[in-house]
Parts: C-alpha cells; structure tokens; sequence
C-alpha cells in the first residue's frame, strides 16, 4: 500500500518564512493520521517533500502510524515535479510507504500512478487530506481517501466515532469485491453512518 498525504495547513510567508503547520493544520494532520492509522495503515517508510509543512506532516504520521518506520526526505515530491519521477521510483520499491507532498503535485501523481493520462490541470485530491492505494499488476488502484481532519471523503457526517466503519460503507461503493477481501481495515460493530448510500467514485 502507499499512502499519499497533502501536507497540512501552514503559516503563510508574512507571518513565518519557513512556512511550518499552523495551530488548526497541526492539529487536523494529526488527526487526519489518527484515522490513517485506524484504517490499518502502517508504513515501513515515510517520504517528504523536505519542505518544513511537509516534513511536520510526516512526522505526525509516522508517529501516530509507526513509530519505527523510516523517514526521509525524497525527490519528486515538490508541487511542480514531474510525476513519473515519483512513479518510476514506486515501481521498483515493495515496501508500504506514506508519502507526504503537496498540491498540484499529488493529483497529478495520483492520476498516473492509477494509469490515467498526465492531465497538468488535475485537481482531484482531498485538500490536506489523504488517498490510499494498492498495486494491482503494473497501476495503482483507489482503495479509500480521507479529508481534512479525518472524514472518510465522499461521506457525510465526517468522522464522528469511527473511521473504520465509515471506511467499510466507503469500500462497498468503490472496490469490487476482491479488492475489499484484501483490504486490511479493523473490524467494528459500530453501524454505518446515516446516509452512507451517496459516496463519490474518486
């Protein structure tokens, strides 16, 4: 599995050069990896971008999702990278990796990671939130995405109680039944939030 996480809402260049997480980015990043972890995710490395906001970001998921896994800053990974770079880097590691970047960079590498023509105009990313996905032959497939602070994307009602069951009515939309019986997610007894019938398909 790779994980691809937007890093979380910083300080702007007037206020802080180094443009580190503001007070409110901080604290929905480590939520964010809070429900990253629920779902199962546990990466034996994490990659940044070396920007600071990135580098924060990392840091919370790695610990929030391993504390032991690697950490380390990465090419390929800054907003206007080409994205094969980070393709072509994936194709040839086996390992579960998060790796932490930024707009418009991860929509476009989630666009060509999934087999899709490079689209230099793609947009599709939860903002400051984050996309798992699993190698399926020689492409990536979709398997669930979180937004800011830890909703399941697609979904109302946010996170509430429990992101695992939220995740699960995610699944049943998007992943044919193969792909969920690989999926890793915790079990729970909770029901499903209301309205879970109307889930987008990206």
């Amino acid at each position: 599995m790779i994980v691809l996480v937007q890093r979380g809402d910083a300080l702007g260049p007037d206020v802080d050069p180094m443009r580190p997480l503001s007070g409110p980015g901080r604290a929905a990043s480590a939520l964010l990896a809070a429900a990253a972890a629920a779902c199962s995710v546990s990466p034996d490395m994490v990659f940044h971008s070396g920007r600071l906001r990135a580098r924060q970001t990392g840091e919370l998921f790695r610990g929030a999702c391993n504390p032991l896994a690697g950490f380390s800053a990465a090419r390929g990974l800054q907003p206007t990278d080409p994205p094969r770079w980070m393709r072509d880097q994936l194709a040839e590691d086996s390992r579960s990796i998060v790796l932490v970047g930024h707009m418009p960079h991860l929509a476009r590498l989630l666009r060509v990671l999934c087999g899709e023509p490079p689209d230099p105009a793609a947009t599709d990313f939860p903002v400051h939130g984050c996309v798992a996905l699993e190698r399926y032959g020689e492409i990536w497939k979709e398997v669930w995405r979180l937004g800011a602070g830890g909703e399941v994307a697609g979904l109302p009602g946010g996170w509430v109680q429990d992101p695992a069951t939220q995740l699960r009515s995610y699944q049943r939309k998007v992943m044919p039944p193969v792909a969920r019986q690989k999926s890793k997610s915790p079990k729970s007894t909770s029901n499903p939030p209301p309205g879970s019938g109307s889930v987008s398909a990206r």
